[in-house]
């Protein structure tokens, strides 16, 4: 079974994760894949796609809702600190 390290304050909300092996979690009814910089959300900041906590820039994929490559019931977790 393959490991996912989920931070504590996501992990009522986390659901499973990408083919890239980011993590998502589910936000109101959509889902949504979290930075790998700081397992943030992702916003436009100056027609540029951004990690919403350290501004650093990320791939176009964080700004379309994710597909679940491992759902949550096959992985292995172990919650770290926020």
């Amino acid at each position: 079974m393959r490991k996912a390290l989920v931070p504590q304050g996501i992990e009522s909300r986390f659901v499973g994760i990408t083919e890239h092996g980011h993590l998502i979690i589910r936000s109101g009814t959509t889902l949504v894949a979290l930075t790998p910089c700081c397992q943030a959300v992702a916003t436009f900041h100056d027609y540029t796609l951004c990690c919403k906590r350290c501004w650093q820039e990320v791939s176009l994929e964080f700004a379309d809702e994710p597909q679940v490559a491992i759902p949550r019931d096959q992985l292995t977790i172990t919650l770290i600190a926020d």
